[in-house]
């Protein structure tokens, strides 16, 4: 992941382009692993990584699990907006299959530490799953 948002971060400030990235945590998921075991969890996991794989443009944008419940995804190309959109039609899809999440989304600054652009994704993440909690 890292790797690949280097380059694509790399590639959208040299032409110019925006750069958008979805940051999404899975909601509830320790109670799911708690009541249905670590297999049901596994199962859910790849569910929702094969549902993000479907919603999004094949061979430009990039998913990836970036660890325990949470998933990110590179949107090349795309604005706030767009990205918004993408996010908002994912998580239209999970709720079809009882998956809830948070997410938050972010675009590249153009100049500024790319980590910068990882944690604004993060911040509005935390912020919708408080949120929800209420």
């Amino acid at each position: 992941f890292h790797d690949r948002l280097a380059q694509e971060a790399s590639r959208a400030r040299r032409q110019r382009h925006k750069l958008s990235m979805i940051l999404i945590d899975l909601d509830r998921f320790k109670a799911i692993n708690d009541a249905h075991g670590h297999l049901a969890g596994d199962r859910m996991l790849k569910s929702f990584g094969a549902l993000i794989l479907q919603g999004i443009r094949r061979e430009v944008d990039s998913a990836f699990r970036y660890g325990g419940d949470e998933f990110v995804v590179l949107l090349p190309g795309l604005s706030p907006k767009r990205a918004a959109h993408v996010a908002d039609r994912l998580h239209c899809a999970s709720a079809t299959q009882g998956v809830d999440f948070s997410h938050g989304v972010a675009t590249l600054a153009a100049s500024g530490p790319v980590a910068d652009f990882l944690r604004a994704a993060d911040r509005r993440m935390y912020r919708m799953k408080t949120r929800r909690k209420k």
